[in-house]
């Protein structure tokens, strides 16, 4: 991986990194309520529904994970295949308006965001001349 300096990289790319970080931490809070109302449901219905105690686990998942590439983003490092790579944070906030919290609202609408920074020609550009 090549390093860059800040001055180098697009002002696109690092606002899209704030807002990874951001979105990535409204997935891991939502997926720990959506845990817990979960695991409430579960114990409420006496074992009967214990597969919604697991639905925020992949939210929480993912959460972590674009912390981290959000954060890397932010410093102007070059993340490799970002654009499918974020596409798991929006699935997970999907996840999350669906089945369990609203939270998942602003975090789909901060990953749609993300999506059109990543489709730009001058982020493209960019994340291309680093991959090679």
């Amino acid at each position: 991986m090549a390093t860059y300096e800040l001055e180098e990289v697009p002002q696109d790319y690092l606002m899209m990194g704030q807002l990874m970080q951001i979105a990535g931490l409204m997935n891991l809070l939502g997926g720990m309520l959506g845990t817990f109302v979960g695991f409430a449901v579960c114990v409420g219905t006496y074992g009967l529904c214990c597969p919604f105690m697991f639905m925020g686990i992949p939210a929480m998942i993912a959460g972590v994970m674009e912390l981290q590439w959000g954060t890397d983003a932010t410093k102007g490092r070059p993340v490799e295949n970002l654009k499918s790579k974020s596409l798991g944070g929006l699935f997970a906030s999907m996840l999350l308006l669906v089945s369990v919290t609203m939270l998942g609202l602003p975090g789909l609408i901060l990953e749609i965001i993300i999506q059109t920074k990543l489709g730009q020609r001058e982020v493209a550009a960019f994340l291309d001349e680093a991959d090679d």
